[in-house]
């Protein structure tokens, strides 16, 4: 048969893939093995039984099938655990799954060595290195050595702790068999039933398997064992209903699954949810809570979060807070967008809006989008409505549940419970919470009998309890999941249940919100940075008025455009000046600091770009340093030019992914980019400080250098092959030709290219090694 399958590799054109000899023979003893129910052994071979490597199936035999995925693991642990000897060698792996285990198929030399003495190297060498699996994880295989001839039979009938022995020949004793069949096992009872047999009692499956696999067919003087497995008839009645009529059952038990869920859990997790809404405001007010988060504050983020109640709110926020709160009185069939940088005050704004309001829900979108998976965005999604309990770990098991009963009555139960469907099950379950609360005083009002529901709502559209997404991205719409938020956020607002507060830090793109609101326009308020005046007086009024001086003003007044007008920059002001006594330029030089650190670390370092899906940066180094230059030259830079750079070219995707990470802003016209600014003001001074470092621009002009010099390489290398495959057409006609000038006038563009970035790449490198 090898020859034959050696002439089909030589001949078949069809067929390329080398077959290693192991996966032939593993599959040849496949094929023989249910054909003449043994294995085939020659003169210097023997079996050993590996027990216990999965579960013993149950009547489903779902454990059977699974099996399969892990066969390629468990075999290459096998081989590994498998002693090296001169004597003797694993032959085959010959998995056994219906009793849990594996044959391993052992050849040894002609030598007179004892078998015992090479089952203990054996047994020796898996203790040292265990095999595991994920389908039994809390045990660990055993080997036994096979005295008779196994039967490999695929019948329908699943292993038992007992065994009924039959005997070929003269009948043994009690003590006999027992003595034979206790080294696999506790024995529960022996029994000799009849001259003809006799029935064995184990107290494990692993027991029964390791003793049937390893002793049917074992001969003992005149007697010849049979064994086979003997099953109880408890429950009975039951599996065999069960099995023989899974169109009614599988349903029925994924209905009564449903109904328990449905009459626990459910109201359950209602409860939750509406005491994080109703009680959670209430929790951060109380005085001990609002006196911890402020030592936390100050201990752990001394220079982060601005404080409410000791940060004035700026006079121009106080219209904007009036306006936000007429809206909230009103009653509003679309979304409420407050737009601005991070750290513009969108929050501080909203929250003294709704600081009176007494059923606030608040969704921190960084934290909610940030997951690396979708379990983890059904977990912080689930924590941050209240929702409990949550059953995430029996996804995987109702999909392995559903899958069996679609190959058995060929349809789905039901009882999947996919990640997206947990979603909408969390997000219908606090709409219906929501709507609860918007109705809770409707039976008590006076104008119960003449106002409906969605009368009352619109009449009382200033009870309705508030929604507020905190740092929703407008730009990852596309995202299945902030889409599938964006889209209940918008029912809710449709149905008049609650009103919506987006907060986004991209500027523009409210039309696309519409879609969800029916079409509705979007009240939006746009917040940007303070001017100079104004954000000087906002540090002036956040600091104690016995340090306010004259020459403070002035200092603030001549230091303060390095910053800009972000308020939480200013924030970060007013705390070294307040807490530290630090003097203005020290405050402000801390800033500069801080920012020009993260901005090295964060994209002027490789080790730290951020990745795509593919594993690969989604910008390089070179590409951020370009923007770093450029904007430290120029308030703004136009995006058309901008993409004329030749790193930049063609890469949209990675403007547009340092944009994502905050280190630019690119303003649109008509839906096209149009501008690009640094990401916030403060930037401007810190890209000039990176700038007139000379060991880093000229560490990083070199690198851009190789990088034009990597890509004309790689335009060369393209080109050269396309010359190569004209050469090999033979007589260019004028076209050919024609084509092999332009790729020749390329290559000698490109080559010009690379001579001229080495030479500026050796005026680097010298002035890098002048500065040491």
């Amino acid at each position: 048969m090898r020859l034959l399958f050696s002439s089909f590799l030589k001949n078949g054109n069809r067929f390329r893939t080398v077959v290693s000899p192991f996966l032939f023979r593993k599959a040849a003893h496949s094929s023989i093995a249910h054909d003449i129910g043994h294995i085939p052994l020659g003169k210097n071979e023997s079996l050993i039984f590996l027990d216990n490597l999965v579960n013993t199936p149950t009547f489903l035999n779902i454990q059977r099938y699974a099996a399969f995925l892990f066969q390629k693991n468990l075999r290459n642990q096998i081989q590994r655990a498998f002693p090296s000897s001169p004597s003797f060698h694993l032959e085959d792996v010959i998995f056994r799954w219906q009793d849990g285990g594996a044959f391993l198929k052992v050849r040894y030399a002609e030598t007179d060595e004892d078998t015992e003495k090479m089952y203990a190297i054996i047994r020796d060498a898996f203790k040292e290195r265990p095999v595991t699996s994920l389908l039994h994880p809390f045990s660990r295989p055993t080997p036994h050595i096979v005295y008779g001839r196994p039967w490999l039979q695929d019948l329908y009938a699943f292993p038992a702790r007992t065994i009924e022995l039959n005997f070929e020949g003269p009948s043994l004793s009690q003590e006999k068999l027992y003595s034979i069949f206790r080294k696999y096992g506790k024995l529960r009872s022996v029994e000799v039933v009849s001259p003809e047999g006799a029935i064995l009692k184990f107290t494990s499956l692993r027991a029964a398997t390791s003793a049937l696999n390893c002793m049917h067919g074992f001969r003992m003087n005149d007697t010849k064992f049979h064994m086979r497995y003997r099953h109880t008839n408890r429950f009975l009645s039951i599996k065999d209903w069960l099995v023989s009529h899974p169109r009614f059952a599988i349903p029925l038990i994924a209905a009564l699954i449903t109904v328990i869920t449905a009459s626990l859990f459910d109201p359950m997790r209602r409860f939750f949810v509406e005491t994080n809404i109703v009680h959670g405001q209430t929790l951060r007010n109380i005085k001990l809570f609002s006196w911890i988060k402020k030592t936390r504050d100050i201990v752990f983020k001394p220079f982060q979060d601005s404080d409410l109640e000791i940060t004035p709110i700026w006079t121009t926020r106080e219209k904007d807070c009036q306006k936000l709160e007429e809206w909230l009185d009103e009653a509003l069939h679309s979304f409420i967008v407050v737009q601005g940088p991070r750290g513009s005050g969108k929050r501080d704004l909203v929250d003294r809006a709704v600081g009176n309001r007494k059923h606030v829900l608040v969704f921190d979108c960084d934290r909610l989008f940030s997951g690396a998976n979708e379990g983890m965005f059904v977990s912080s999604l689930a924590s941050q409505t209240g929702y409990f309990p949550l059953f995430s770990f029996l996804n995987n098991l109702s999909s392995m549940i559903d899958m069996a009963a679609q190959g058995l009555i060929g349809q789905k139960t039901g009882i999947v419970s996919s990640a997206e469907g947990q979603v909408r099950q969390i997000l219908s379950t606090t709409q219906t919470v929501l709507r609860k609360l918007a109705l809770d005083e409707h039976k008590d009002s006076e104008h119960s009998n003449v106002l409906d529901e969605s009368e009352y709502l619109e009449v009382h559209a200033d009870k309705l309890p508030v929604v507020v997404l905190d740092n929703f991205q407008l730009r990852k719409l596309n995202n299945p999941m902030q889409h599938m938020v964006a889209e209940w956020a918008g029912n809710l607002v449709k149905e008049g249940v609650v009103h919506v507060l987006m907060l986004t830090p991209d500027v523009g793109g409210t039309k696309t919100l519409e879609q969800y609101v029916g079409g509705w326009e979007n009240r939006t308020l746009l917040l940007g940075d303070a001017d100079p005046l104004l954000a000087q007086r906002y540090v002036l009024d956040s600091i104690p008025k016995e340090i306010r001086t004259e020459r403070l003003e002035k200092e603030l007044k001549k230091q303060l455009p390095k910053i800009g007008g972000r308020l939480r920059d200013l924030d970060y002001v007013a705390r070294r000046l307040r807490v530290n006594n630090s003097s203005v330029s020290d405050a402000i030089g801390g800033i500069i600091s801080q920012n020009t650190s993260d901005i090295l670390q964060s994209f002027l370092r490789s080790n730290s770009l951020s990745f795509g899906d593919d594993k690969k940066p989604l910008y390089t180094s070179e590409q951020a340093w370009i923007l770093i230059t450029l904007l430290s030259q120029h308030e703004h830079i136009p995006y058309h030019k901008l993409m004329l750079d030749p790193l930049l070219k063609g890469h949209d995707d990675a403007v547009r992914a340092l944009e994502e990470d905050e280190l630019i802003t690119i303003t649109s016209v008509n839906a096209r980019p149009d501008k690009v600014f640094a990401g916030k003001p403060v930037y401007v001074t810190a890209f000039q400080q990176l700038v007139n470092d000379s060991i880093l621009r000229a560490a990083m002009s070199q690198a851009r250098c190789n990088a034009i010099i990597r890509l004309c390489n790689s335009a060369i290398r393209t080109d050269e092959e396309e010359l190569q495959l004209l050469k090999g057409l033979g007589n260019f006609e004028s076209g050919m030709k024609e084509r092999a000038r332009y790729l020749l006038a390329r290559i000698k563009k490109n080559q010009g290219v690379i001579e001229e970035n080495e030479k500026l790449g050796e005026r680097f490198t010298a002035e890098l090694n002048s500065n040491e």
